[in-house]
C-alpha cells in the first residue's frame, strides 16, 4: 500500500503512472424515461429479457499526470483482451509504465 501511495504522491520522472480497471458487463437495454404525458399506471419491464445486442466490457486507464482517460470496449472479458489492452497502453506511452 505504501508503494502505491508513493507512486501517487511522488510519481517517478522516468515513466507514467496509470490506474487500470475493468467494468462490465454493460447491458445495452432500453429503459423508459419521463415524458410530458401523464402516466396511466406503473411502467413495467419484463423480468426475463434477451440480450440481442450482446453485452460489452470496458477496460479503462487513467493517466495521473495528464488526467486523461484511455479506454476500450470489448465484447469479451478474458485475460487475452486485458493483455491486449495493456499492450496498447505500452505502445501509447514511451518509457516505463507503472500500472496500478
Amino acid at each position: 500500500m505504501q508503494a502505491i501511495l508513493t507512486l501517487y504522491d511522488d510519481p517517478p520522472a522516468d515513466g507514467h503512472v496509470v490506474c487500470v480497471d475493468e467494468f462490465g458487463p454493460l447491458n445495452l437495454q432500453s429503459h423508459p424515461g419521463r415524458g410530458w404525458f401523464p402516466q396511466q399506471g406503473p411502467a413495467r419491464l419484463r423480468a426475463t429479457y434477451s440480450r440481442h445486442g450482446g453485452v460489452w466490457h470496458m477496460f479503462g486507464a487513467l493517466d495521473l499526470a495528464t488526467d486523461k482517460m484511455f479506454y476500450r470496449f470489448r465484447d469479451r472479458k478474458r485475460f487475452q483482451e486485458f493483455l491486449a489492452f495493456l499492450r496498447q497502453l505500452r505502445h501509447r506511452y514511451n518509457g516505463k509504465l507503472y500500472v496500478v
